[in-house]
C-alpha cells in the first residue's frame, strides 16, 4: 500500500515532538590519511562549538588493515565529538576513515535549524575529510511515541493491521519493511514495541518508529549541491513514511 500523504500536503509537525534522535550518515571513499581526517574535524568541531568531548569508538582498537579488509569493520566510527548544546540538545559528530555522521539527540530543534545545521555539515565534510565518491547517503529519524503525548498505546494505535493466522498483533511486535520510493531514496521502516529495542527508550515508551531513507545503490559524487539536495528530498520522504502511520484523526489531535 503506497504512503497516504503526498509531499503537498504533509503536516507540519507534532505539539509535541517524537522525535528522540536524527542521524545522517555518509560512507565514503577517500585517498587522504584516517588521521588526517579524524584531526581536521575534529579541529573543525573544537572551532565551532563551545565545548566538546572524544571518546574513542571500539573500531580504533583495531589495526587499520583489519577494519578495511571487513566490510563490518570498514564503516565502523573511530572517534566520537560530543558537543552538548543549550535547552537539552546535543551534536554528535562521528568520524571514521570511510564514514562521517553527524547525530542530534536530545531536545528535537526543528527542521529549519536543522537543515542549515546539516548544510554546514556537508560542506564540512567536503572540505575536511575530501572524498573520492560517496558510497552511502543515509538520514535516520527514531521517534518515541507514548500514550499520554500522542495518545499512542500499541501497535494497533497506529494506521497498522498486523495479523497471524488472522489474530491481531499488538503486544511485542518487530515489524521492518522497506520501501524504494523513488530512483535514489529508499525508506526502512522499523516499528517495534520496548521490548525489542536496545538501549533505555525514554520513559512511557509503547511504540518506537525508526525510519532510515538511504541511497539505493549507485555511487554518488562527492558534490555540495547534489548532497544538500538529496538530504532534503529524504527529510521529504522521512516525514512522508511517519504521518502515513498515523490514523488521520491522531493527525489531527496531534498536529502543532
Amino acid at each position: 500500500m503506497p504512503p497516504r500523504y503526498a509531499s503537498s500536503d504533509l503536516p507540519t509537525r507534532l505539539k509535541d515532538d517524537s522525535i528522540i534522535e536524527v542521524v545522517c550518515e555518509i560512507r565514503f571513499d577517500s585517498n587522504e590519511l584516517e588521521e588526517a581526517i579524524v584531526g581536521r574535524i575534529v579541529d573543525w568541531a573544537e572551532q565551532h562549538y563551545p565545548q566538546v568531548t572524544t571518546t574513542r569508538g571500539g573500531a580504533a582498537q583495531l589495526p587499520a588493515p583489519m577494519r578495511e579488509a571487513d566490510v563490518n569493520l570498514r564503516y565502523q566510527y573511530l572517534l566520537n565529538i560530543d558537543a552538548p548544546l543549550e535547552a537539552g540538545s546535543t551534536r554528535k559528530i562521528r568520524i571514521g576513515p570511510h564514514v562521517f555522521s553527524f547525530i542530534v539527540v536530545g531536545r528535537y530543534c526543528g527542521w529549519t535549524e536543522l537543515s542549515r545545521d546539516l548544510q554546514t555539515a556537508v560542506d564540512i565534510f567536503l572540505d575536511r575529510v575530501r572524498p573520492t565518491s560517496v558510497v552511502r547517503a543515509g538520514l535516520r529519524y527514531t521517534n518515541a511515541l507514548t500514550a499520554e503525548k500522542h495518545f499512542v498505546t500499541r501497535l494497533d494505535s497506529l494506521d497498522v493491521d498486523l495479523r497471524v493466522c488472522n489474530e491481531p498483533v499488538h503486544d511485542a511486535v518487530n515489524l521492518n519493511f522497506r520501501r524504494q520510493v523513488d530512483s535514489n531514496h529508499a525508506a526502512l521502516v522499523r516499528i517495534a514495541t520496548p521490548g525489542f529495542l536496545q538501549g533505555q527508550p525514554p520513559p512511557d515508551t509503547t511504540v518506537v518508529v525508526d525510519i532510515d531513507v538511504s541511497t539505493v545503490d549507485a555511487q554518488m559524487a562527492p558534490d555540495a549541491e547534489m548532497l544538500k539536495r538529496w538530504i532534503e528530498r529524504a527529510h521529504t520522504y522521512e516525514k512522508i513514511e511517519f504521518f502515513s502511520l498515523l490514523p488521520e484523526d491522531l493527525v489531527k489531535r496531534l498536529e502543532d
